[in-house]
Formats: structure tokens, sequence, C-alpha cells
């Protein structure tokens, strides 16, 4: 089943970042840092699918050359903490081909960055050789500045760090994912809004991120990936209580509504019976004696030990029911900071 993911990031110089680094990293190019003089290659990265920069109509020539674009938006950050640039980061359905897959994204990035005015790096990626084979993804890394003739602007676009912009971004995903597969004839679809929003009881799982998931595959254990089987275990329970409640309110509905009819009357005899009679059948035990009502003795027996046994259920499913929120609240564990510096899903 398709599943849904879209996280943005700043390329942050108080955290070491570079995002002529991050750019060569994500194309598997080798690229050079004007500003420190490093020189970042990742040439033999394997696993790029594809990687090309869209930029808007009145963008230079340097723009869709990829250490001269990036090397352009450090130069323009004149602060020691500045923030050059913004990493979007896309699950793309498995189900859809190559081309679809790379069809989807670059529509996307077009209409959601380039129109706004962004220049877009995107790099799409195949699912890692020792992870989930379902990974499909890309990512994308965005200039945060408008273009200003052959040079950046002065002025950032504070727009673009807004929450009702990454609101805007993730319900827009969310179309074109489904928009996507629509067309490719396929019946499932996502949805960006959280379990909460959803009206959904489930307690969400976090991405790993690829600190996490390294720990993970040498069978270590993560701080996220703790949280994600706490959550995994917490949801099969939630599950299994719900399944519980519906149980109990069939049952329910079924002893307290009359028989439509005779006939409505006789079967739910036999169902409640038939496991009892098969069980005296198996013994050797044979009673055709009919009473003055027409049952046979063994149909009375068993109809009172039903009786009994649902009594018993109901009992005991009634404590459950009420055992359970206490015990939630009990093993509810404190969210710290996840593996890769606090940043959630």
């Amino acid at each position: 089943m398709a599943s849904y993911h879209l996280s943005a990031t700043p390329v942050q110089r108080s955290k070491g970042h570079s995002v002529v680094g991050a750019a060569a990293y994500r194309a598997g190019d080798e690229l050079r840092d004007e500003r420190t003089g490093q020189i970042h290659d990742y040439s033999r990265k394997r696993g790029v699918i594809e990687a090309a920069i869209i930029a808007p109509d009145n963008a230079p020539a340097w723009a869709y050359d990829r250490q001269e674009l990036w090397n352009h938006a450090e130069a323009a950050e004149r602060q020691h903490n500045g923030q050059p640039a913004r990493e979007i980061r896309v699950a793309l359905p498995h189900e859809l081909t190559d081309e679809q897959r790379a069809e989807l994204v670059f529509d996307f990035c077009r209409d959601a960055f380039v129109k706004k005015g962004m220049i877009a790096d995107i790099c799409i990626h195949r699912p890692n050789r020792h992870g989930d084979d379902r990974n499909e993804h890309a990512h994308i890394l965005l200039t945060m500045r408008k273009l200003d003739g052959d040079k950046f602007a002065t002025r950032k676009e504070r727009e673009w760090n807004s929450k009702e912009a990454l609101s805007g971004w993730r319900e827009l995903w969310a179309e074109y994912q489904n928009r996507a597969l629509e067309k490719a004839g396929l019946d499932i679809r996502v949805d960006h809004r959280s379990n909460a929003e959803r009206g959904i009881d489930r307690e969400p799982t976090t991405h790993l991120g690829r600190a996490a998931s390294q720990m993970e595959r040498r069978g270590e254990h993560s701080e996220r990936g703790d949280i994600n089987r706490r959550a995994e275990r917490s949801n099969e329970l939630a599950a299994e209580r719900q399944a519980l409640d519906e149980a109990i309110e069939n049952e329910r509905e079924r002893i307290s509504t009359p028989p439509r009819d005779r006939e409505d009357a006789r079967e739910r005899v036999r169902d409640d019976v038939e496991p009892f009679k098969q069980a005296v059948k198996m013994r050797g035990v044979v009673g055709d004696i009919q009473s003055a009502d027409g049952m046979r003795w063994w149909q009375r027996v068993a109809m009172r030990l039903v009786e009994k046994a649902r009594n018993l259920a109901l009992a005991i499913a009634e404590k459950a029911r009420s055992f359970w929120p206490s015990w939630e609240s009990d093993k509810t564990p404190e969210r710290g900071r996840d593996d890769e510096g606090g940043r959630e899903r």
C-alpha cells in the first residue's frame, strides 16, 4: 500500500551543514564548495535514478549548473548561522514505474515551488540495499531567495518559511500522488492528515532516518526504532480492543433482540447447540428421546451451558475493557528527541 511522507528541513550552517555538500551527496556528484574550499566527492554513490534542476523561466544559465547554483546560494547567505537552502524529502509510491514516479515529482515541484520563484534540485533515489525495498523516495533542495536579474535577491521570501506554506505543500503532495495513482489505474490513495485529524485511534510511527536505519540494520536498538515498536504494539492492542468491543456489542444485540419468528428461534438454537451436539456424537453418546417441548436432552443441557459460558465471557470482556484505559496511561512512553537532532516526521 502506498505511504505518505513529506518532510521539510533547512540546511543550517550552525549545524555544520553545507548545501554544496548536500547537493553532491544527493546527486552522486563531485562538487567544490568555494566558501570552504572543500571538495565533496560522492561520484561513486549508487542508487541515484535521476538528478535534475528545474528553475523559473527567467533563470540565468548558472542556475542549471549544480556547483554554480549552490555556490551562488552559499554566497548570498552572509550570516555565519544562515540557512542557504531547504530540503524537502518525499516518499514515492512503489506501485508506480520509474517513469511515473519521475513525472509525479517533477510536476509537483514545478507547481509547488518553481512557479513561486524557487529553483529545485531534484534527486530520485532507489531504496537502500539493506532497507525496505519499497522505500522509493526523492530529495528536493530548494533555494530560499527569488532571483533578482542574474543574482539572488538580497531579502529572503519569508512566506516560504511559514507553517501555512508547509501545510499547503503537504496537502498538494497528497493531491498529486492520488492523481498519479488514479491515472495509473490503481485503487489506492494516500492522506496527508494525521491520524488524529482523520479520527483514527492509532499511534503514529516516526521515520527512522539514516542514522537510526543503520543502527537497526546492525541489530542495534535506536530511539526511533523503539518508539516505532511501542507504537506498533500499542496499535495491535488497540485493534484487539476494538474487535473485542464490537464482539461484545454484537452479542448484546443478539441476546436482546427477540427472534423474528419460529424459524429464526430454531436457527439460533441450532447455532448455539451444534458444537455441543458434535462433541456428544464424537464421544459415542446417542440421545434421541424428545421431551414434550420437542427438545432432546442434550439440547436442554447445551442451552444451559451456552448461557453460562456467554455470561462468563461478557463479564471477562467488561473487565478487560475497563482495564484498558488505565493500562494505556501507564505504558505510554515519554517521547524524547529523535536520532537526528530532534526533527519530527
